[in-house]
């Protein structure tokens, strides 16, 4: 198990380094939200400066709406999740913007 775990590192920082540019996942709250103990983590894709995925954080659970990109800056995927728990519409987008999927979720389950 451990290494995989240490694969997987190397593979995000062969990744990150592809383009001569380090930016690692981070966490903060410089987006604005309603609840001050909301963190969001980033990730990057290679280019170091398109957001790949941006999920919000209360505590250690998901919490908000989490987002992960393609690399043309479109939304790919969005998610809203409770406490941990995915909520509302999940949404599947093509690199266009057009909607691919909804998927209704109750208390963590496809409705």
């Amino acid at each position: 198990m451990k290494t995989i775990a240490n694969f997987l590192v190397l593979v995000l920082l062969a990744t990150t380094f592809s383009c001569g540019k380090l930016k690692l996942p981070e966490f903060g709250n410089s987006k604005k939200s309603e609840d001050p103990n909301i963190e969001y983590k980033r990730e990057y894709w290679p280019d170091g400066e398109t957001l790949k995925t941006e999920i919000p954080f209360l505590g250690k659970n998901k919490h908000g709406k989490a987002f992960n990109y393609y690399r043309n800056g479109q939304v790919r995927i969005e998610l809203e999740y409770d406490n941990g728990v995915k909520i509302g519409e999940g949404k599947q987008f093509y690199d266009n913007g057009n909607i691919y999927q909804v998927t209704p979720y109750i208390n963590g389950l496809v409705e």
